[in-house]
């Protein structure tokens, strides 16, 4: 009903020999009784040479602009068809035919380019082909175009009322299109075989069923000096006890003799339990030791 409504319209302005040459949304009134055009501003007779631009300024609105008013050619009512077009356009879609940018890209478009139909519904599609074909001599005028808009309400009427009620499929924008995931899974590698040492023998791999176990650590070690310590126990279980005489706590002051050393007096001690070192100074030329106290193989010298 719009459609033919403004085609109705536009062919009794061209009937007056009237060009529009401003044909837009804008410029349309939806009322009760059917669409109306407005705003003839830059209206003018078309048994007059019409061209685009007057002092350089554009006269329209490039958007709906027709290509030879888009270069500034003489224009005629088809022009107006061009831009009716471009207004069903956008009643149909909601958008321009050329979308949205700046000026000299949306002349270039409406110049070079050919709008995308494929949001229109298929009835309409062949009523706006003809309105946007380039050469203004292709273009069917007002009152053919009416006709074809006719002729397309009266086989919509020929339809059941339910198929007339029933919501129109509209094509989903790019926007709006679902997203495929294809499905995709990383391909297990290959089963590995067992492999079980013989009894005494150390393999030169490991796998899941040869596995060595791990350093006992200390199970409540509240610090450095704890984790010390418990390694220190490690190293010596496994050396055995150390050979020569041994002392298990010195203090500042004591004489002790070392197997290697001789004879010296502790002068400083650090630390506790099995990680204590005793700082001993021995021989006449004082010279200055740090020993592990309970591994070094020394004793205590009785005064």
């Amino acid at each position: 009903m719009l459609a033919a409504g403004l085609a109705e319209a536009l062919a009794a302005i061209h009937d007056a020999g009237l060009v529009h040459r401003d044909l837009k949304p804008a410029n349309v009134l939806i009322t009760d009784d059917g669409p109306r055009i407005i705003d003839f501003g830059i209206a003018r007779s078309d048994t007059t040479d019409i061209t685009l631009t007057t002092l350089g300024g554009i006269l329209g609105t490039p958007g709906y602009m027709s290509p030879e008013q888009a270069t500034g050619e003489v224009i005629g009512p088809a022009s107006d068809v061009f831009s009716l077009g471009a207004v069903l356009y956008y009643a149909a879609t909601g958008r321009g035919p050329f979308g949205q940018g700046t000026v000299p890209a949306l002349l270039y478009q409406v110049v070079h380019d050919d709008p995308d139909l494929t949001p229109v519904p298929d009835a309409l599609r062949p009523a706006l082909t003809a309105c946007f074909h380039k050469e203004p001599e292709r273009r069917p005028n007002a009152a053919n175009l009416l006709t074809l808009l006719e002729n397309l309400e009266a086989s919509e009427a020929e339809l059941p009322q339910a198929l007339r009620d029933a919501p129109r499929a509209q094509a989903l924008m790019w926007w709006q299109q679902p997203t495929v995931t294809e499905p995709w899974s990383a391909p297990l590698p290959p089963a590995q075989p067992v492999h079980i040492a013989p009894p005494g023998e150390k393999p030169a791999w490991s796998s899941v069923g040869d596995t060595e176990s791990d350093p006992v650590a200390p199970a409540f070690a509240t610090g450095a000096q704890d984790v010390e310590e418990c390694r220190a126990e490690q190293r010596e279980a496994e050396r055995g006890p150390a050979p020569g005489p041994r002392v298990d706590a010195v203090v500042v002051g004591d004489v002790v003799e070392h197997t290697r050393f001789g004879i010296g007096t502790v002068l400083e001690v650090q630390g506790t339990g099995r990680t204590a070192v005793a700082v001993v100074s021995f021989g006449a030329r004082r010279n200055t030791v740090r020993l592990l106290i309970r591994q070094a193989p020394m004793r205590k010298v009785e005064a």
